[in-house]
């Protein structure tokens, strides 16, 4: 049932990847723009990309270092570990590695973003010197170095949205070239199709026994990274099975949500928008405190000090502007990059959710379309012109205009001179400040990115040791935060992967 690819092994199948790997590497070394050109021109060996049939006894031998997910972290982890000196086993649960890693940014992979501003791109609960330690000892510049110089992939900077892409535009470049690298170390055994069951540490040996469902094979490294992922895109084996195992070892896990995902919701005046986009658009969310919160590890029901009622709150804006109509509800960038306080706050039972309001034009303000409303000639109309005539001269686009006249009780051929009072006041809102009617979300399926986790506060973000546990080391999706749209989740897995293969492997020596 199991699959692996060894690179240590002899095996009759294993010494065919090892003499189709001179062909694979041929076809890595040439320019990233005549990749996917080669790459189809390859039989790709499927045993390089899944591993042959038959299993590999991971009794026989003794690894220093078993890392659990062959991710964007896990690979990340299994690179730096093995460029130490240290004996890898990277185990996949699935028969193939980097599966998220080829889907992400619609297959382009959106490896990296352009400039990060700690406080502003991460969600965390955890206090501001937990990330700043990880982040701060490898720079943004240092991690596209090593990707463009190291791992050998070009890429270049789409000046639109300031996101780092591969010039391939290729996500199975991405991986391919992460997973090749590991194996040109010499020192990276793959395990696949090893679904984790456990990790148990024993203290007379000080070493981790683990075992896999469909197994009775126990497995022992002297460090652990645990590098699982989290539950969205479960089609891929992203079943969050690596917080359960946490949790049985003592760890917080908080309450996971599915971040950057679409949300569901109610259309204006309930019309047919699917596929309307829009490019201009300010939304912002207005998180709600003072209500019944369920925590879901306890299973009781508090309810937060009444002083902060009175706090004010203020609200979050989302730096993208794209908001696209789904035949659901809402999408696009501005969307995903807040649907998270949606979703955190549905997870954990709160009764009011979170306030969304958007301007469907960042130019036209509440100012200047009353002003637009007493003086059309602004806009090169008369007060015979009709109200949508007015809002088409903004970047709204036609059938979003007649839903907002429509839910503002305009009707269709209501000319600007005629507009009443109420009218006005509705249509205001509608434009600048439109309470977005936030029903639910598409959930994991079409999530990004997880939210909740094991808090930053039960490890030790200069090395991602569990404070917990002992050679414990996690990283990537698993920890209790998360970044907004744009690479700087992959920036996480890059960063939080490479501390804990370096340390997991220096430790070693100590």
């Amino acid at each position: 049932m199991g699959h692996a690819a060894v690179t240590t092994c002899h095996d009759q199948r294993c010494l065919g990847v090892e003499r189709a790997s001179e062909s694979i590497r041929a076809a890595l070394c040439c320019p990233s723009s005549r990749y996917r050109h080669l790459r189809s021109c390859h039989r790709w060996p499927s045993a390089w990309r899944r591993g042959h049939t038959g299993r590999v006894s991971a009794t026989t031998q003794h690894q220093d270092v078993g890392i659990f997910g062959a991710g964007a972290a896990g690979l990340t982890a299994a690179y730096f570990s093995a460029s130490q000196g240290a004996r890898v086993c990277l185990y996949e649960k699935t028969n193939e590695s980097g599966k998220k890693i080829q889907i992400s940014g619609g297959t382009r992979c959106n490896i990296l973003p352009g400039n990060v501003v700690l406080e502003e791109d991460f969600f965390c609960d955890a206090k501001p010197g937990c990330v700043r330690s990880i982040f701060g000892q490898w720079s943004l510049e240092e991690c596209r170095h090593w990707l463009e110089n190291e791992i050998g992939i070009e890429m270049t900077v789409e000046k639109e949205t300031n996101k780092v892409f591969p010039v391939s535009n290729s996500g199975a470049e991405v991986r391919d070239r992460l997973l090749q690298s590991c194996l040109d170390t010499n020192n990276v055994t793959l395990q696949y199709s090893h679904d984790l069951e456990s990790i148990t540490w024993d203290e007379v040996s000080c070493m981790w026994l683990c075992r896999f469902s469909g197994s009775n094979d126990t497995v022992s490294h002297s460090r652990v990274i645990m590098a699982t992922g989290g539950k969205s895109f479960p089609n891929l084996g992203t079943t969050g099975t690596g917080y359960a195992i946490l949790e049985s070892l003592g760890h917080t896990v908080s309450s996971t949500y599915p971040a950057l995902t679409p949300l569901k919701g109610i259309l204006p005046a309930s019309e047919e928008l699917s596929g309307v986009s829009l490019t201009s658009v300010d939304l912002s969310v207005k998180p709600t405190l003072g209500d019944a919160v369920v925590d879901n590890a306890q299973k009781s029901t508090t309810t937060t000090n009444k002083k902060k009622k009175k706090k004010n709150i203020k609200a979050l804006h989302s730096k993208r502007h794209g908001f696209l109509f789904t035949h659901r509800g809402f999408s696009g960038p501005s969307v995903l990059d807040l649907s998270h306080m949606y979703t955190m706050a549905a997870s954990r039972g709160q009764r009011n959710l979170p306030d969304f309001r958007v301007a469907w034009d960042l130019e036209l303000t509440s100012s200047r379309l009353q002003d637009a409303l007493s003086d059309p000639g602004q806009f090169g109309l008369t007060g015979k012109s009709h109200v949508t005539s007015l809002l088409r001269r903004s970047n709204i686009p036609l059938r979003l205009c007649k839903a907002l006249c429509k839910e503002s009780g305009i009707p269709d051929d209501r000319i600007i001179a005629e507009l009443k009072k109420e009218e006005r006041i509705k249509l205001l809102t509608n434009v600048t400040e439109y309470p977005l009617q936030v029903t639910g979300d598409e959930g994991y399926p079409k999530a990004e990115v997880t939210g909740g986790g094991v808090p930053l506060s039960e490890l030790d973000c200069t090395t991602m040791e569990s404070t917990i546990m002992p050679n414990l080391f996690i990283c990537g999706e698993l920890c209790d935060i998360h970044g907004r749209i744009g690479g700087f989740n992959f920036l996480f897995a890059w960063c939080s992967g490479r501390l804990a293969g370096i340390q997991a492997a220096s430790s070693l020596q100590k």
